[in-house]
């Protein structure tokens, strides 16, 4: 998808729900979107020493092989990957859209409850398909 098909007052929209998921979980370091071909759309947060591009490549592509690995092993279909480090989790959650399908990536610290975490990251998840669709 090319991002320039969005609109600046719909990246807009879509950044105040990555603002809104980073203000509600005191655990959650950064939140990026990004276009299923691994283009940025909209970050916010504390990428450490990466850079909004880069994760953005790098959550495609995980998610490409999480895909390929659940279909060769007959698990149905893959909406959402974790990625647990020694010092916090990467969650990568498939954003549904007919128009315009993108990939949510949630940067955590250690600490996270995981529950509470993917709670939250589904209701933004939801909010971002809602304003995806009616653009």
């Amino acid at each position: 998808m090319d991002t320039n098909q969005i609109s600046d007052s719909l990246q807009l929209r879509l950044e105040m729900d990555l603002k809104k998921l980073l203000a509600v979980n005191d655990q959650v370091r950064a939140v990026l979107l990004a276009t299923t071909d691994g283009f940025e759309v909209a970050y916010c947060g504390d990428l450490g020493s990466s850079t909004p591009s880069n994760i953005s490549a790098m959550t495609s592509s995980m998610l490409s092989l999480a895909i390929a690995m659940v279909n060769e092993t007959g698990l149905s279909s893959c909406l959402n990957l974790m990625v647990e480090g020694g010092q916090g989790r990467a969650i990568i959650m498939s954003v549904p859209s007919k128009n315009k399908p993108m990939l949510l990536t949630v940067l955590t610290r250690e600490q996270v409850s995981l529950g509470q975490l993917l709670l939250d990251a589904k209701i933004t998840v939801k909010q971002l398909s809602d304003k995806l669709e009616n653009c």
